[in-house]
C-alpha cells in the first residue's frame, strides 16, 4: 500500500524525479573519473670530493655540509617554499595537486624535525607523468646549477669541491583504488535515490497542502 502510494507522488512529481536523476547521473560521472596523479621523488646527497675523504677524521660524516645543502635547497626552492603538506589536496599522503618542492631530508616528523644528512628531498607531482618527470629532471638541473655556482662565486678550487650524487628516482601513481571508486559509486547512487525521494514526498505535501488551504478559501 505505500509502496503504491509513493510510486503514484512518484509519478505526480515526476519532473522533480527527472531532475534528481540528472543530479545523480552527473554526480555519478563525476565520481567515476578518478583524480590520479604521478608522484616522483629523489634524492641529492652531497658530499666531499674524493680528494678531501679521510683528511678530516674526527668531524662526524657529512655534518659540515648540512649547511650547504640546506643553502642550495633553499636557493633553488625559496625559503618560504613549504613542504607537501597541505590538508586541502586529493593525495593527502603528499599533500599537493601539482607542483615541486625540494628541502632538507627530514628524519623526524612534522613537529620535530631531524636533520642528520646533508640529503636534498626532491619531489614533483602532476597529473600528466611527463610533466611530473620533466619538473623532477628541471629541479635537478637547477641543484647541480646551484651547487656549482655558490662553489665558483668563493673560488673553491676543483680538488675542493663538493660533489652531489643523484639517486634513482622513485615514482608513484597516487589516486583511488577500483574498490574505492566502486564504494564511492554505491554511495553516491544511494544518497541520490533517498534525495530524490525525500524532495518529492516534500514538495508534494507541501503543494497538496497549498491546494486545500486554496480549496477551503474558495469554498
Amino acid at each position: 500500500m505505500a509502496t503504491d502510494r509513493l510510486s503514484t507522488v512518484l509519478i505526480r512529481r515526476w519532473y522533480i524525479v527527472a531532475l534528481g536523476l540528472a543530479l545523480t547521473v552527473t554526480a555519478l560521472a563525476l565520481t567515476s573519473t578518478p583524480h590520479h596523479a604521478t608522484y616522483i621523488r629523489a634524492q641529492a646527497t652531497f658530499g666531499l670530493p674524493d680528494s678531501r675523504l679521510g683528511m678530516e677524521p674526527s668531524l662526524p660524516e657529512g655534518a659540515s655540509l648540512l649547511p650547504f645543502a640546506a643553502a642550495v635547497g633553499r636557493a633553488v626552492s625559496g625559503i618560504d617554499t613549504p613542504a607537501f603538506v597541505s590538508t586541502e589536496s586529493p593525495y593527502p599522503a603528499v599533500g599537493a595537486r601539482a607542483g615541486s618542492s625540494v628541502r632538507l631530508l627530514n628524519t623526524g616528523n612534522q613537529w620535530s624535525r631531524n636533520f642528520i644528512a646533508p640529503t636534498l628531498l626532491i619531489e614533483t607531482i602532476d597529473p600528466i607523468p611527463e610533466i611530473a618527470e620533466h619538473n623532477l629532471y628541471a629541479t635537478i638541473d637547477q641543484v647541480e646549477q646551484k651547487t656549482e655556482q655558490f662553489q665558483t662565486e668563493t673560488n673553491f678550487s676543483a680538488w675542493q669541491k663538493i660533489i652531489v650524487r643523484i639517486d634513482d628516482p622513485e615514482i608513484m601513481t597516487l589516486g583511488p583504488t577500483r574498490r574505492e571508486v566502486a564504494k564511492a559509486l554505491i554511495v553516491t547512487s544511494v544518497l541520490g535515490a533517498v534525495s530524490t525521494i525525500l524532495s518529492v514526498r516534500f514538495v508534494d505535501r507541501l503543494l497538496e497542502r497549498k491546494r486545500k488551504n486554496a480549496c477551503k478559501h474558495g469554498a
